[in-house]
């Protein structure tokens, strides 16, 4: 619902709007709810200083695509990537090639003090997701409930 001409990339696999994340702890469903304006990935525990790379490429002036290769959990490993596309249009897209992280929350937050969301259900391998900028839609991952290697989810404005 609002236009932003600048992203915040995040080590903890998120995106920001309006203002970068430095948080050290917390990547609980409140924070991705009450805080900046955020796209959440793999929005967990993740260290790009430990391994792997975190990249961008722009395609034309209307498409941007920020991608985490490898990128292990802070003090336990494992390699994670995935991709965020967004386009001009409002689209914004998540690709998830694999997550090897315990727990995690995908989805989209306006943010802000008093946000509400609504968890839906992310775990098919590949979902179009109307959003309209208001509120928040997302899904919590871990206890073996995760995203398939290969999903595709794609907030529709």
């Amino acid at each position: 619902g609002k236009t932003y001409t600048k992203v915040y990339v995040n080590s903890d696999g998120n995106l920001t709007f309006g203002a970068g994340d430095g948080a050290t702890a917390d990547r609980s469903v409140a924070r991705f709810l009450t805080g900046a304006p955020r796209i959440a990935a793999v929005y967990s525990d993740l260290d790009p200083s430990s391994g792997g790379g975190v990249s961008y490429t722009q395609t034309d002036a209307t498409t941007l695509t920020i991608s985490y290769t490898g990128v292990p959990v802070w003090g336990e490993g494992g390699t994670n990537t995935f991709t965020v596309t967004l386009t001009a249009d409002g689209h914004i897209t998540i690709g998830v090639d694999n997550a090897s992280v315990s727990s995690y929350i995908v989805g989209v937050s306006k943010g802000g003090a008093g946000n509400s969301g609504s968890q839906v259900d992310l775990a098919g391998a590949s979902w179009t997701v109307p959003y309209g900028g208001f509120g928040a839609l997302y899904q919590k991952f871990g206890s073996g409930n995760t995203l398939p290697d290969g999903a595709k989810i794609t907030f529709s404005k």
